[in-house]
C-alpha cells in the first residue's frame, strides 16, 4: 500500500516490483523518501502559473477599498478613491512583487512597480524590507528571504 503513495515521488518504485518485505523495511522506505526529497520552491508564482508580467497590475493597493494605485504623498500613501492614508502600504506591494515576479528586486524595478520617481525613497523602502543587499551602488540587488 505504501508503494502507491510513494510512486509519484519515486517513479523507480513501481508498486508491483516491491514485496511487502521491502515496504516493511524502514531503511528501504527512508532511502526512497530521501531520494525523492527535493526542496520546495513556491516563488515566483507568476512563472509557476504561467502569468505574464504585463498582466500584473503595478502600484500600491489600498488596504481599505482595494484601489490600485495609491498616490505617494510626503511619507505616506493616499487612496484617490476612499481617501485613506497609510504610511506602510508599500510593504505589501513589495512583498507581492517578491512572491509573484522575482526573489530579487532592483531600485529601478521598485520605482517602476510602485510608481515612484525618487530613487532615494525606493532605496529606503527596499532597505527596510529586504534582508540582504548585494552590490554597493547602482547595481544593487535587494533579496528577500521568505
Amino acid at each position: 500500500m505504501l508503494a502507491y503513495y510513494l510512486y509519484p515521488f519515486a517513479p523507480e518504485m513501481e508498486p508491483k516490483e516491491y514485496t511487502k518485505q521491502d515496504l516493511m523495511n524502514p531503511q528501504k522506505v527512508e532511502e526512497l523518501i530521501q531520494k525523492a526529497n527535493e526542496p520546495y520552491h513556491r516563488f515566483p508564482l507568476a512563472s509557476y502559473y504561467g502569468i505574464e508580467e504585463t498582466a500584473i497590475l503595478k502600484g500600491v493597493e489600498c488596504s481599505a477599498c482595494g484601489q490600485i494605485p495609491m498616490t505617494r504623498l510626503k511619507g505616506s500613501w493616499k487612496c484617490p478613491r476612499c481617501g485613506v492614508t497609510d504610511r506602510h502600504a508599500h510593504v505589501q506591494a513589495i512583498l507581492d512583487f517578491y512572491m509573484l515576479l522575482s526573489p530579487t528586486m532592483t531600485n529601478r524595478q521598485c520605482r517602476d512597480f510602485l510608481g515612484l520617481r525618487n530613487r532615494h525613497e525606493a532605496t529606503r523602502m527596499l532597505s527596510n524590507i529586504s534582508t540582504t543587499r548585494e552590490g554597493k551602488t547602482h547595481n544593487s540587488i535587494y533579496i528577500l528571504k521568505i
